[in-house]
């Protein structure tokens, strides 16, 4: 990974990113009574965070934050995410024994969606199709060939 690549939410893309996301993440704690950890968003980890209860970790969460809409996620039937990302919460999951669940925030809807990706085994509650595509590769724009995966809208929950 290239050094520019750790310090785009530095950036003034990345930041307003990150505002997104912080509001996604507040609209949760609220919602699910839980308290959210996240991880450090100037390097490349494992998952975005955490949720706790009573200082102990319920979940693990990966969440992204899209200018599009619930419409073009329908249209395009999935979310694509990178598979190293969904691979890593499934191993994660499985070592520290709690579900991983992904969030997006669609930014012109102002809605979040939930996918349960695995149970607290590590073990994915629904299929999947993985194809190495060439995507967007930051906030910042450029592209990379990488294998995503597309978590299908079908799994998806309306979350607020």
């Amino acid at each position: 990974m290239a050094l520019s690549s750790s310090l785009d939410i530095l950036t003034t893309r990345g930041q307003l990113s990150l505002e997104h996301e912080n509001k996604m993440l507040f609209t949760i704690k609220e919602k699910y009574n839980v308290d959210i950890i996240t991880t450090n968003k100037t390097k490349p980890c494992l998952c975005d965070g955490f949720t706790t209860r009573d200082n102990i970790i319920t979940g693990l969460f990966e969440s992204k934050c899209r200018n599009a809409s619930l419409e073009d996620f329908k249209k395009w039937g999935s979310w694509l995410i990178t598979y190293k990302k969904i691979d890593g919460l499934a191993w994660l999951s499985n070592k520290l024994c709690v579900p991983a669940i992904g969030l997006l925030y669609s930014i012109p809807d102002d809605t979040i969606l939930m996918w349960e990706i695995t149970n607290s085994e590590g073990d994915y509650l629904f299929k999947f199709n993985v194809e190495k595509t060439v995507t967007q590769e930051t906030v910042n724009g450029g592209t990379i060939e990488r294998e995503n995966a597309f978590l299908p809208m079908k799994n998806a929950k309306i979350i607020s």
